[in-house]
């Protein structure tokens, strides 16, 4: 009887873990700024069935952003001695964590400005491909606006994304196999 149950318990949580590996969990999230600051993030494990909400509260915009610290560079990256080994294989690593995450609803509607009209002007001529280059999609919607006039950000962003574990786990584990024990 006590065998029955351990087995019991222990398909369970195997079944758990592979629904956590294979489904996806989707992240929901919405961002929004006037006056205020509003943010919220739902996630969503084993495809969306079970969801856990984080934020949606709502936070006063910082006055004055804090000044950065200077910091003296570190060259800690000289120690590594399979830095080119690192570097040949993140970009499979990279493949794999994309391939891991679908962007399934995308809608950004803002309007930015920086200080300097110039650097408006270039910050959103970054951003036009983004904004015209990509093909047209029901599922995506983005409208941003240059301010010219002086600092401003506004607007809103929401979105939800869908993460699979299972191909993300496997580029893992193919990228520390690269580095740390092929050779």
């Amino acid at each position: 009887m006590l065998a029955a149950a351990l087995w019991t318990l222990a398909a369970l949580v195997l079944a758990t873990l592979a629904g956590l590996i294979w489904l996806p969990i989707r992240v929901e999230g919405r961002l929004a700024r006037a006056e205020r600051v509003e943010a919220r993030l739902t996630l969503g494990l084993f495809g969306g069935l079970l969801p856990i909400r984080i934020g949606g509260r709502r936070a006063r915009p910082r006055a004055v952003a804090p000044e950065p610290v200077a910091r003296e560079r570190s060259h800690r990256w000289r120690r590594y001695r399979r830095g080119g080994a690192m570097l040949r294989a993140a970009p499979d690593l990279t493949r794999g964590l994309l391939r891991a995450v679908r962007v399934e609803r995308l809608r950004v509607d803002g309007a930015f400005g920086l200080l300097d009209p110039a650097d408006t002007g270039q910050l959103f001529g970054l951003l036009c491909p983004l904004l015209y280059g990509l093909p047209p999609s029901a599922r995506r919607e983005i409208a941003l606006r240059p301010v010219f006039d002086g600092p401003s950000l506004t607007g809103e962003a929401e979105g939800r994304v869908a993460v699979t574990l299972a191909p993300a786990l496997g580029a893992a584990i193919r990228f520390g196999w690269r580095v740390l024990w092929n050779r």
